[in-house]
């Protein structure tokens, strides 16, 4: 490229050819903003999102979660909460989705990491470990199929984490989670196809594997 330009957090491929990705604006981690592109990497449009993601400073800090489009919409979900967000390109509307209360996760509210904390990454490490301590965070968000998503999450207070299923027909959470079982090491870095991925090393092969596994989701 003839020229620099910063890298989004999170991206993705939208209609025809199309791409968006979200990042701060002006480099301020209190903006969230999706950024359009065309085939060509050039920005075509901006869309602030800082009304309705839940601490976005934490959420730029301790960085991962995805984003995917299916037909007109965009979905993502960020490290902050387990939430997922959708951004609609037609009605040109946000929406977030939340888990029923039943399942007694600790989703932040009003709170957020320190923003005068820039530079101090001492501080920063504190302020992150303090968060995880108080709130359910996300690790990873992918899409399953094209009626599932799985948002990968880490509870505190409970040993090991947890996927919730996420009806894309319906935009809602399924009412019961998944927890993995750490014991056996069981994690997944990636889904897709009906499938989960992992990627282990084997001591006894003495190389690394990719392990995948179908999912089927039981209602």
């Amino acid at each position: 490229m003839s020229k620099r330009m910063s890298a989004p957090d999170l991206f993705s491929e939208i209609n025809k050819g199309e791409k968006v990705g979200l990042k701060p604006l002006r480099f301020n981690l209190q903006e969230p903003t999706l950024y359009f592109y065309n085939n060509l990497g050039v920005e075509k449009d901006r869309i602030e999102a800082r009304e309705i993601i839940l601490a976005p400073i934490f959420s730029f800090r301790y960085g991962s979660g995805g984003m995917f489009a299916k037909q007109d919409k965009i979905y993502f979900a960020l490290s902050s909460a387990p939430v997922i967000y959708s951004y609609d390109t037609l009605d040109e509307s946000f929406e977030r989705f939340l888990p029923e209360e039943t399942m007694k996760l600790s989703i932040v509210e009003n709170d957020d990491i320190e923003r005068n904390s820039r530079g101090n990454s001492g501080l920063i490490l504190n302020e992150v470990r303090d968060y995880l301590s108080n709130y359910t965070s996300t690790i990873h968000f992918g899409r399953l199929n094209h009626k599932y998503a799985l948002l990968h999450i880490e509870q505190p207070g409970r040993s090991g984490r947890e996927l919730l299923v996420f009806d894309l027909d319906k935009n809602q959470f399924l009412n019961q989670s998944y927890t993995l079982d750490v014991d056996s090491n069981e994690f997944y870095y990636a889904f897709g196809n009906s499938k989960a991925y992992n990627i282990t090393f084997r001591d006894q092969e003495d190389r690394w594997v990719l392990e995948i596994y179908e999912v089927e989701i039981q209602l």
